[in-house]
């Protein structure tokens, strides 16, 4: 092509071009506008997506609180006693009474909680303890308490109170999972879907959302120690990069000190924020800056290390602690430490009731366990190809949970009862952000966006969080068990006081029985409310020849699964009851008497079925204890 005709076809390709709006810088303004919008399109929907789990995690919590029946919550009883003795009395509670086991606790959750219930005077907790519960029993294994007439809907004095500050536990996490989506957009800010798959772990962990339903300081411990790791981490991130202000060092040691005020047990986060300190040691004004985290650190927690001083004669408060809980004499062996940390893991997902003795079944243990594999390989290759800024803070949380870790072997070694997961929920924040990092990482090598995994994933969990409390945790406090009776039964038609019938029991125990000492076995008993009917208690008493009482069981006619006053008239209700024979029985022979009791102790008379009166107690078994 000659000059003149490629001169000629340049400017006939401009003219087209410019006719079209089409050329290269054209094309590369409009690519980039249309990322542009793209990229902004994006932007808001991570923002959109928090408001929408935050807003499902309140109607979780509120669905725990409505489901979840009072004090049937790890150690729930004491810390509402504890809070009930704060609006009464202004003081810290002393080692006996219904605190008492809560009572080594510092007051800050109590006493921000404690002005809800002002308004109600002193009165009774409306719960007793089950006598029937059992915790290896399939059956008699879920209410640890009876609920009171007073504990019930329609909620009233004390039962309204407990439910208003349960409200406030809601509250409590629901700050923290907004602080475990700013911590993630802090540590990692390139990555916002992931900071909203953090927070969604965080939700709708069936535990957490658990304590958000009920009465518990360890929501504030979580929200607090979440807080302290996002001043901390905020921190360290604006002097990396010279913006040398002191603000952020002095908040991290506020929240830093006033964490310990939630749980004594924040004191480690002490050792996280210096690390964070130590982060920034090459940046100009260290000094100061080490200055401005431990002078507000220390004017916050000092006094309460001596409060414990003058309380309990230590710092950290062990001599009072050894008072009000089951101190560990054997020990620690690999064992038994192999054992608790299965129970920590297990209820790290889910560990429901009184004594935290409630998780979800092993299938669902299991597939959350791989998932966490799953994140931990993922996690691996993230760190691969991170920035350096990320991985060293990703590193500092991995820090921050090992002495979380840690100092929960330190618990364990001093008291029983350590095996459950929300013990280490200080790290949850932490933890939630390593996961989502993994999993995100793991859906991108499969080449899927970042906004899906996410979505996927919150999905998911909101999920196993809506069925764990519709379909696993309320049936267990609403239907009842179904109980077969025994093949053979004998006809009682006895009428104790007015309205309660016995109509036929079953008791493996008769003339010709031997049993040794430490037999246990169970009898049943139908009854059957013939008017509306108000609260009673059944005892059961295995009583030698001269009617002293060897062992006796006091509950519920139902064994513990409801009270009397909620019977149906006419509907039969069938209960097996346990009996045993104390190890330390002497051989001979003893009968099992059966009573009925009003709450506040008065025997009801027992009448046949023509109306004559066969006096308080009546035999329904006997049995020959024989030697060894």
């Amino acid at each position: 092509m000659s000059q003149t005709h490629h001169t000629q076809w340049n400017k006939e390709r401009n003219v087209k071009a410019s006719a079209l709006h089409v050329t290269p810088r054209s094309a590369s303004i409009q690519a980039n506008g249309r990322a542009g919008e793209r990229d902004q399109a994006l932007l808001w929907r991570p923002a959109a997506a928090l408001r929408a789990l935050l807003l499902f995690y309140l109607v979780l919590a509120l669905g725990y609180n409505l489901v979840v029946p009072l004090g049937e919550a790890p150690d729930e009883v004491s810390h509402y006693g504890y809070v009930r003795w704060v609006a009464t009395r202004a003081t810290l509670p002393p080692p006996e009474g219904a605190a008492s086991g809560e009572v080594f606790q510092p007051p800050l959750y109590y006493t921000m909680v404690a002005p809800l219930t002002a308004w109600q005077p002193d009165e009774d907790i409306p719960v007793v303890a089950n006598g029937d519960f059992e915790l290896d029993h399939p059956a008699r294994r879920i209410r640890v308490l009876i609920q009171l007439p007073a504990a019930r809907w329609p909620w009233r004095g004390e039962a309204l109170a407990w439910h208003i500050v349960r409200l406030a536990s809601a509250l409590f996490g629901l700050v923290s999972v907004m602080v475990t989506y700013q911590l993630a957009r802090t540590v990692v800010p390139r990555r916002p879907w992931a900071a909203v798959l953090a927070a969604a772990t965080v939700a709708f962990l069936p535990q957490f959302t658990f304590q958000g339903g009920t009465v518990t300081n360890d929501t504030l411990t979580v929200t607090l120690a979440s807080t302290a790791l996002l001043a901390a981490a905020a921190a360290v991130r604006h002097t990396w990069r010279r913006q040398v202000g002191l603000r952020g060092w002095c908040l991290a040691g506020l929240l830093g000190g006033l964490s310990i005020w939630a749980k004594t047990s924040n004191w480690l986060l002490a050792a996280t924020t210096g690390l964070a300190w130590l982060m920034t040691w090459s940046v100009p004004g260290r000094w100061a800056r080490l200055v401005a985290l431990l002078v507000p650190w220390s004017a916050l927690a000092l006094p309460w290390f001596a409060m414990n001083w003058w309380r309990s004669g230590d710092p950290m408060g062990w001599n009072l602690l050894h008072q009000v809980t089951d101190e560990r004499v054997a020990p620690l062996t690999w064992a038994v430490m192999r054992e608790v940390s299965a129970g920590l893991v297990r209820t790290f997902w889910a560990g429901f009731g009184g004594a935290a003795h409630i998780s979800l079944p092993l299938p669902l243990n299991a597939l959350l366990g791989a998932g966490v594999l799953l994140a931990l390989i993922g996690l691996v290759w993230w760190l691969r190809r991170a920035e350096r800024e990320e991985r060293l803070l990703v590193g500092w949380l991995i820090v921050h949970i090992a002495l979380v870790l840690l100092a929960w072997v330190q618990w364990t070694r001093t008291v029983l009862g350590t095996g459950q997961g929300r013990l280490i929920f200080p790290a949850l924040p932490a933890m939630a952000l390593l996961f989502a990092l993994g999993w995100v990482e793991v859906g991108r090598r499969m080449g899927r966006p970042t906004h899906q995994v996410a979505l996927a994933g919150t999905g998911a969990w909101a999920l196993l969080g809506g069925w764990t409390l519709l379909f696993f945790l309320r049936p267990l406090y609403t239907a009842p068990p179904v109980l077969p009776p025994p093949p053979e039964l004998r006809t009682a038609d006895w009428t104790f006081g007015v309205g309660l019938q016995l109509r036929r029991y079953a008791v493996p125990w008769n003339e010709d029985t031997k049993v040794p000492p430490g037999t246990r076995t169970e009898a049943y008993f139908e009854w059957i409310a013939t008017q509306p009917l108000d609260d009673r208690r059944v005892r059961l008493q295995l009583v030698d020849r001269k009617g002293q009482p060897i062992w006796w069981k006091e509950g519920t006619p139902s064994a513990g699964r409801d009270t009397s006053d909620q019977w149906a008239v006419g509907v039969p209700v069938g209960a097996w009851h346990r009996l045993a024979v104390p190890p330390t029985a002497q051989p001979g022979w003893y009968r099992l008497m059966l009573s009925v009791h009003t709450p506040d102790g008065r025997t009801l008379p027992i009448r046949d079925a023509g109306g004559q009166v066969l006096g308080e107690q009546i035999m329904v078994g006997q049995v020959t204890v024989v030697g060894p």
